[in-house]
């Protein structure tokens, strides 16, 4: 199973359908801004749906590999195994947490 990431940036409602092998199926309504996180076959499709004037409409299309994440969380530092190119998600976008010389003070 693969970790994957999305992470809606455009300011419309999308429907997130994610399909792999034996009969594997996920379907999450992703609100503008919102982010998402499941677990896929490293096998599956991701489907991104909108609405439009004529229907439903499909966005975009890809493999579950190209939003697959992989993060260390006793450090907070999440890698991607692939870049997408133009994809509406950054994948793992938290960077790791900086401390500010106030609080480190403190």
């Amino acid at each position: 199973m693969a970790l994957c990431q999305f992470r809606n940036v455009s300011s419309r409602m999308l429907i997130l359908r994610c399909v792999g092998p034996e009969a594997f199926s996920q379907e999450k309504v992703i609100f503008p801004f919102e982010e998402w996180q499941w677990s896929c076959p490293a096998q599956s499709r991701v489907d991104i749906w909108s609405h439009s004037l004529t229907g439903a409409e499909l966005v975009e299309s890809f493999p579950a590999e190209e939003v697959a994440i992989s993060c260390d969380l006793t450090v907070t530092e999440c890698s991607r195994d692939v870049k997408p190119a133009g994809r509406l998600s950054p994948g793992c976008s938290k960077p790791p947490r900086k401390s500010t010389p106030a609080l480190a003070a403190a």
